[in-house]
């Protein structure tokens, strides 16, 4: 029996569905995946997991630890790739809610590093949204980048041109562009930033305005302009209501020494990383 084995012919049997044991005299032999250098580069870079003494987990992605762990693997992982190109002909997609080089086979890796090469060239093209999310991941961190104005610089690039494809990253990036500019500690403030690029309608609350209402709707976790029972008929009684309530809490606490906007609008520590994406910052942090 050696060297022989059976197929299944689908095609040769009468009855659709039905396959048809077909004998062939030598088998077929499985050859090994080429052996090139690509291969050994993503072998080295996986290997990085190892040199770390961390497993990448992503089925426990929730947890301090494991997100701690997963975060250095990506951000050595992005430096040891940051010089990387690519020309791959091919094109695999890739989906995944927290995008990782070591969750990517390696004609997804050839996939992305080619596309990350072109959008370095200034050609940034339609992808998968996790390689999006990717690139952005190492925008970030700093890679790819000649320091933290540079990189703010290709955020916002990035951002405009993908932005004609979906506009899946505007929630994201909005928040990530403001942690990026904090972090940093860029050093035109964040409001010239906002007016600088447009974005004055995308952050509210920077908009200088005398309407105290609008103000707090603009930052409250619940919008009660978002109410049924915020209407035309109703929205200036609802308005003036907010205003003498906010007045006499303001007169309380002034009588009690205390200063109502500074209780209530205190700055966020540098250290506090829980308001930043979870891949970046954190090992940066250590270095």
């Amino acid at each position: 029996m050696d060297g022989i084995f059976y197929e299944i012919d689908y095609d040769s049997h009468p009855v659709p569905g039905v396959g048809k044991f077909v004998r062939k005299a030598q088998a077929q032999k499985i050859e090994d995946p080429e052996n090139d250098d690509l291969r050994k580069l993503f072998g080295q870079m996986r290997d990085i997991a190892r040199n770390l003494r961390a497993k990448y987990d992503y089925s426990r992605f929730f947890d301090r630890r494991t997100q701690n762990e997963n975060s250095a693997i990506f951000y050595q992982q992005a430096l040891f790739m940051k010089d990387f190109t690519d020309d791959y002909e091919g094109y695999v997609r890739f989906s995944q809610y927290f995008p990782y080089y070591q969750l990517m086979g390696y004609e997804q890796l050839r996939s992305y590093f080619t596309w990350r090469t072109k959008v370095r060239q200034g050609n940034i093209t339609e992808t998968s949204l996790s390689y999006a999310f990717l690139y952005i991941y190492e925008l970030l961190s700093n890679i790819g980048v000649t320091d933290p104005n540079d990189g703010l610089d290709k955020l916002m690039s990035f951002w405009k041109s993908f932005g004609n494809y979906t506009k899946l990253l505007d929630s994201y990036m909005l928040r990530w562009l403001k942690d990026y500019h904090v972090y940093y500690e860029l050093p035109q403030s964040f409001d010239e930033f906002v007016r600088a690029n447009d974005l004055v309608d995308y952050y509210p609350e920077l908009k200088k305005t005398d309407d105290t209402f609008d103000l707090f709707c603009s930052i409250s976790k619940y919008n009660i302009k978002n109410s049924t029972f915020f209407n035309d008929s109703t929205s200036q009684m609802i308005s003036d209501c907010f205003s003498f309530v906010l007045e006499k809490i303001r007169l309380d606490f002034e009588a009690a020494g205390m200063n109502f906007d500074s209780v209530l609008f205190r700055p966020t520590r540098k250290n506090h990383t829980f308001l930043l994406p979870i891949i970046v910052f954190r090992i940066r942090k250590k270095r």
